[in-house]
């Protein structure tokens, strides 16, 4: 198997829903993807509800050990305040996806 199938096969390519323009948990409008992590995606996007510019964190992996890592981020990112750290936002799961927004 090839390094490319083997990507795709983890899921590493976006889904369609991540695709610039797209909307997800109805009001993240996704931009640019910025960056890939072991654990996910993160895209610019503008809050519909916040109306303001923020980054989303889209998770790869839907598995129970992946959302856990992913709550666990959020609320270490949460408790910290400092000029070197990202602002979280809000943890949102919407039909079966997970994401976070940040500044």
């Amino acid at each position: 198997v090839s390094a490319s199938t083997q990507a795709e096969q983890v899921g590493s390519a976006p889904r369609p829903r991540e695709q610039t323009g797209s909307v997800l948990a109805g009001r993240f409008e996704l931009g640019c993807m910025l960056g890939e992590g072991s654990t996910g995606r993160i895209y610019r996007a503008f809050d519909r509800d916040a109306q303001k510019q923020v980054a989303v964190k889209v998770l790869r992996r839907l598995g129970p050990r992946a959302i856990q890592r992913m709550k666990q981020e959020a609320r270490e990112l949460a408790g910290f305040s400092h000029p070197n750290l990202v602002t979280v936002y809000d943890l949102v799961a919407h039909e079966g996806e997970w994401l976070f927004s940040m500044e």
